[in-house]
């Protein structure tokens, strides 16, 4: 995907004239929009077009990549419902990172703020950001940094008995399947806060 651009009617259409395709379809300009930091799924044009029109809104929106200081990315305390463990910010005075950043209007901003059960909007350096309610996985006080779910697996077997007795022998793809069918998603969360394996992510 190249960036900055604008999604509308399902295309993503890169452009260096964010403003000129949004007047094309008669959409709010970028002075007028809120900018929201994606982290995980968002980032990606068909998830936030999905998302849009599952809601209803089907106005061009925009996207375009930023850096920002002061946020890192690790994974939330809490297991979702398809049973992946979702990606989520922290504080980190000395991180700076690539962000790819989403350029909304009032309504689309209204429309994935519903899609976000698990997350708070929270303003940080003048973006918003969804921060996770759970907290966010840490060993020792140390947030796991973000990588993949297999690679949290194996993470998590190393630092929760629990999770080693459940999960010692099965591959990354069948935690997932497992966790999404075995009706325990919502245990999780209260367990790794109980054993010491949160911490705070510094937004809320």
């Amino acid at each position: 995907m190249n960036l900055p651009g604008v999604l509308a009617g399902g295309r993503f259409l890169p452009s260096d004239d964010v403003d000129r395709v949004l007047a094309g379809f008669d959409a709010a300009p970028m002075v007028d929009r809120n900018r929201v930091l994606s982290v995980g799924s968002n980032a990606s044009p068909e998830v936030m077009w999905r998302k849009m029109t599952a809601a209803g809104v089907t106005s061009a929106l925009a996207m375009t990549i930023t850096r920002h200081e002061g946020v890192a990315i690790g994974h939330s305390a809490h297991v979702s419902l398809p049973g992946y463990i979702a990606a989520a910010p922290y504080r980190c005075a000395r991180c700076v990172r690539r962000f790819v950043a989403l350029h909304l209007d009032d309504d689309q901003l209204a429309a994935l703020d519903a899609t976000e059960p698990n997350y708070v909007r929270v303003e940080h350096g003048g973006a918003w950001i969804y921060a996770s309610q759970w907290q966010v996985l840490a060993v020792h006080g140390v947030a796991m940094t973000l990588r993949t779910q297999e690679d949290l697996h194996v993470a998590l077997r190393e630092a929760d008995p629990r999770w080693r007795e459940r999960f010692g022998g099965v591959s990354g793809a069948e935690v997932t399947q497992q966790l999404a069918h075995d009706g325990t998603v919502n245990e999780w969360r209260h367990h790794w806060r109980s054993i010491g394996l949160t911490r705070h992510a510094g937004f809320l």
